[in-house]
This record gives C-alpha cells, structure tokens and sequence, in this order.
C-alpha cells in the first residue's frame, strides 16, 4: 500500500473524529491551547491504534478504525506507519477542529447547532436509505 493510499485512508477514518472535535469546540466558551491537544491527543490516539466524556467519544469514533485495522491485517503493510499516519492526521485534523468549531461557536452558536442537528438527521436518512 502506497503512502497516498495511507493518507486517504488515515483522512477517511479520522472524518468522524473530525466532526465530533468540531461539535466540541463550538461549545467551549474558553478555548485553550490545551484543551484543543488534549482532545486531538485522545482522538488520535484512540484511532492510531482521557477523559470521562472525551474517551467515550473518542473510543465511539474508533469502532471505523477497528474495521480498517482488520482490512488492514490482511494486507502487506507496514501496520506501525499505516497506524502512526492515521494516528497523526486524526490528531491533527481534530486539533483543528476544535479551534473551527470555537470559532463558528462564538460567533454562529445557535444557527450553527440547528445546522449540524441538520445535517446529522440528513446523514442518517441517507444512511437508512443506502442500506435499505
């Protein structure tokens, strides 16, 4: 498996991870440096291969990983840079959500809850739809 086959990977496995740091950070009034490591530390961590509500999110948003490690186990790879790669963007990805989700949470707090309440409700119908 190529590196940009890892990347793509590593991207699509931290897309949830991505989304629940965004939810985070639109609800903390005080963003600290910390807090925003703290959260990409426990998301990439927990994707890769702690805190009350935190971890259980984090651990939530892994069961995709889980899967991917499984395909992955079958292939030839390199199990410990494909995982650290993941690991590293899902860490980096949430980081940042943190920070975007601050951002639109201070300014577009209310308008931006009715929104992603939206587009989870669109997600799930879509999903019920697909599977169906």
């Amino acid at each position: 498996m190529g590196i940009w086959t890892v990347l793509l990977v590593g991207i699509g496995v931290s897309a949830d991870a991505f989304a629940v740091s965004l939810a985070r950070g639109l609800k903390i009034r005080q963003l600290h440096l910390s807090q925003a490591l703290l959260i990409g530390c426990a998301f990439g961590l927990f994707q890769g291969i702690g805190l009350h509500e935190l971890l259980v999110l984090a651990v939530a948003t892994s069961i995709d990983a889980l899967a991917v490690g499984i395909s992955l186990a079958l292939l030839e790879v390199n199990i410990w840079l494909t995982a650290t790669v993941i690991g590293v963007i899902t860490f980096v990805l949430s980081t940042a959500a943190v920070f975007i989700g601050h951002r639109v949470g201070v300014r577009y707090q209310r308008p931006a809850e009715i929104i992603g309440g939206v587009i989870l409700i669109g997600i799930g119908i879509l999903v019920e739809h697909l599977s169906a």
